[in-house]
């Protein structure tokens, strides 16, 4: 014979029950499942539970509708309550024939038809958590022995659940804790990045402002020395020497006056005049600077540049104003050419001159301020190559990815 057919019906409700309840993972889900399930399975039209709040507090976390106890009802021991208390002290279930003839019964069920009680109290671990009250409200429907055997099961199960319960919602805070502080720690290294990106962009205006001042310095002592041997020479009416050097005067008082320039537009913030349009602002960089130098230049841009996160776009500018100042510096160039690409991949930014050229292998650590502008670089994931040779002119590249700095 099938197992499952010999066995009362009850039992079958409290199998299906259990494995319901084993499915619940909050406690108001918990709660719902037995209020709609353990009067049925006992046949008792009133039915509530009740959680311990520490040893001598009792709250109602459940009940049906239309009998006096009401979900939040509290009893505090030696108020009332005497069978739930004594289940719980005892740990073991209680029962009355008559709760109506019983002289301790509380004043809050006057006029209500009890008849049978069955209280189980709910353990887990051999720890009483609360308890199963269950009613009958006509005389003479007792709870069996097989009655108070299925609701000690049904108690078990509750005290499974209700642990369960108790775990996933601990589970739960401590995942949402743990949500927030790893935010709190990624907006917390955002800051810390940011700063990083506004002391590079310091120490990059501070360096380049230092060596703008000692280039200009430097051009202007020149033109000092240069002026003083001039006029020894013509007092000595050594015109074709005089000559010469006037010569040389002439090209280092231009070059002076493209440093001094260069200084005067770096002590502005351009991107910030722009309204954060990099191409604006290389514009005004190519218009201000390198065109009144003698420069021919050309800017292309391409792609949605403007739509970059803020820290590229300021990286992008200063990367372009180092490649520039270098060519301007010391290039010798005719011409510059800077190209901007966007293709939502990735942003690229190109400065190349028609200038002598260079061997990059000889170039001394730091040389034309490439180290800052690694390292500023770096900070957005980009990467900076410079590519030259002697009488071939240089180019001064930059590509930074947008998978995870733009979005």
């Amino acid at each position: 014979m099938n197992e499952s057919a010999s066995r009362p019906p009850a039992l079958d409700s409290l199998h299906d029950i259990t494995l319901d309840l084993i499915h619940r993972r909050d406690l108001q889900a918990v709660l719902d499942t037995l209020l709609a399930n353990m009067g049925p399975l006992l046949r008792s039209p009133s039915v509530s539970v009740d959680l311990l709040d520490g040893p001598d507090m009792i709250v109602t976390y459940a009940a049906t509708p239309g009998q006096p106890l009401e979900v939040g009802d509290r009893m505090a021991r030696g108020e009332g309550g005497f069978l739930t208390w004594q289940a719980i002290d005892s740990r073991a279930p209680v029962t009355l024939e008559d709760y109506s003839a019983w002289a301790q019964r509380r004043t809050l069920f006057e006029g209500y038809p009890i008849r049978a009680i069955l209280i189980v109290p709910i353990l887990y671990q051999q720890e009483v958590v609360g308890a199963l009250n269950f009613l009958r409200l006509k005389q003479g429907d007792l709870f069996t022995q097989e009655d108070i055997n299925i609701g000690v099961q049904l108690a078990k199960s509750v005290g499974l659940a209700l642990e369960n319960a108790r775990i996933y919602t601990l589970l739960h805070e401590r995942v949402d804790e743990l949500a927030r502080t790893s935010q709190e720690l990624r907006d917390s290294q955002d800051q810390v990045i940011q700063q990083q990106r506004e002391i590079a962009q310091i120490e990059e205006r501070q360096r380049m402002g230092r060596d703008l001042h000692d280039s200009v310095s430097q051009s202007l002592h020149s033109l000092l020395l240069i002026a003083e041997t001039l006029s020894g020479l013509i007092e000595k009416g050594q015109t074709p020497d005089a000559l010469r050097l006037t010569s040389q005067l002439q090209e280092t008082a231009r070059q002076a006056i493209k440093e001094t320039r260069l200084m005067l537009f770096e002590s502005r913030s351009p991107l910030e005049e722009a309204a954060g349009d990099l191409p604006r602002a290389l514009q005004a960089r190519l218009d201000s600077v390198e065109r009144r130098a003698g420069l021919r230049t050309r800017l292309t841009a391409s792609g949605p540049l403007n739509e970059c996160a803020p820290e590229i776009r300021d990286t992008l500018y200063w990367a372009a104003t180092e490649g520039l100042n270098n060519a301007l510096k010391h290039a010798q160039a005719r011409q510059v050419l800077v190209t901007l690409a966007h293709d939502r991949q990735r942003v690229w930014l190109e400065v190349r001159d028609d200038g002598i050229g260079f061997n990059p292998a000889h170039l001394p650590g730091g040389g034309l301020g490439l180290s800052g502008a690694a390292e500023r670089a770096a900070l957005v994931n980009g990467k900076l190559e410079v590519k030259s040779a002697p009488g071939s002119g240089t180019s001064f590249s930059l590509t930074i990815p947008l998978e995870h700095t733009d979005a």
